[in-house]
This record gives structure tokens, C-alpha cells and sequence, in this order.
């Protein structure tokens, strides 16, 4: 189950799946493993990303029951996957706001 897609450039694309992330390619969508994302907790699946303007992907993880707590929220950057925050339930619309747009609203 895939739950998240960024393009990484014109022909492949980052998906985040059950298991993992994976690099897509647009012509013939063959996937390749380039990260395990809680492979190991079968309990738990990729819920929602987002690729952030730097280029680092940003994809949380929940339980497949919503169990409280059973989920955390990753940063993917340069081929390294970093936990940043857990016991999150649900992580949802994980978006970014433009610097420009905080300086113009202060």
C-alpha cells in the first residue's frame, strides 16, 4: 500500500509504502527499496509525506488499527531515513509555509 509520492526528477518518483521507501520509475514502474521505513513493526504502515522545497521527504508512519501512539513522522534526505518525532497516533498533511509568506504576514 503506497500512501505518499514525490518526484524525485523527470523520470522516477519516491513513493512511501507499507514498508518502505522506494524509488519508482515512470517508465515501466519498476520499484527499488531505497529505505525500510518500520519494515520490522508489522503493525504500523506509512501514512502521509511531503517533499520539502531543500529536497528532504518528510513521511509519517501510523498502526493499522490507529493505535495510540504507534506512529512517528521521518525525515528522508541524501539516502538516510531519520526518526524525528514518535507516539504520534495519526500524522496527517505534513506541509511547509514559504519564508516569504511568514515575513509578509508578521
Amino acid at each position: 500500500m503506497a500512501s505518499a509520492l514525490a518526484f524525485v526528477d523527470d523520470t522516477r518518483q519516491l513513493v512511501a509504502a507499507d514498508d518502505g521507501l522506494y524509488v519508482r520509475t515512470l517508465r515501466g514502474g519498476r520499484l527499488t527499496m531505497v529505505a525500510p521505513l518500520e519494515a520490522d513493526n508489522p503493525a504500523t504502515r506509512s501514512n502521509d509525506g511531503h517533499a520539502h522545497p531543500s529536497g528532504t521527504f518528510w513521511v509519517g508512519t501510523k498502526g493499522r488499527k490507529a493505535e495510540s501512539g504507534a506512529g512517528a513522522i521521518y525525515a528522508f534526505r541524501s539516502g538516510e531515513l531519520t526518526r524525528l518525532s514518535a507516539e504520534i497516533t495519526i500524522p496527517n498533511a505534513i506541509c511547509f509555509a514559504c519564508a516569504w509568506r511568514s515575513a509578509r504576514a508578521g
